[in-house]
């Protein structure tokens, strides 16, 4: 099947503890395509309650189910589609995650496809021709990240790594190493 990139969401937004920061790295690239792809998933949210309440109202508030089986964990999470509570935007879209049946599974469909529509408007969205050696660390709760279409997929490499953190145990981890030696 053709490539079609990655759909712009946060990681692992579904675990009781979601990473609040994402370090990708770039690590071997040839070809075209497969940029990384960068949308302020807050502002995303403001303009599709101020454009679409309605819409809005029905991704915050329908349901959506992860299930992820890694080794000998199973994680199995219901959370809204769109959560901005505390300004924050985690955005439960993309593999291996599904809406939880709704009466209205029509609207909020329609709902789903304006607000990935909207996060692509070059308005929120920003392509980043990642390279080789280059890393970026991304506010988890607010950064959506995807990946633009690879094309000619037989002739592009990518690899890419990631990196979870929690940004409150990074700083104080930061500060206690940043302290001066105590003798």
């Amino acid at each position: 099947p053709p490539d079609r990139g990655l759909e712009l969401g946060t990681d692992l937004a579904f675990r009781h503890q979601p990473p609040t920061a994402v370090a990708i790295q770039c690590l071997r690239r040839s070809g075209d395509g497969g940029n990384l792809l960068l949308a302020d998933g807050l502002a995303v949210a403001d303009e599709i309650r101020r454009t679409a309440p309605s819409m809005m109202m029905r991704l915050e508030s329908c349901r959506v189910l992860h299930e992820e089986r890694t080794g000998r964990w199973h994680y199995r999470e219901t959370r809204p589609v769109v959560d901005t509570v505390s300004g924050q935007a985690a955005i439960y879209l993309g593999r291996e995650k599904r809406i939880v049946a709704a009466a209205d599974a029509d609207m909020v469909d329609l709902a789903v496809t304006r607000f990935k529509e909207t996060a692509r408007h070059h308005d929120f969205c920003v392509s980043v021709d990642f390279r080789p050696g280059e890393m970026m660390f991304l506010d988890n709760t607010r950064v959506l990240h995807g990946r633009s279409a690879i094309e000619g997929a037989a002739k592009l490499i990518l690899h890419w790594q990631k990196c979870y953190l929690q940004l409150d145990d990074f700083a104080a981890q930061y500060r206690r190493w940043a302290e001066p030696a105590r003798i």
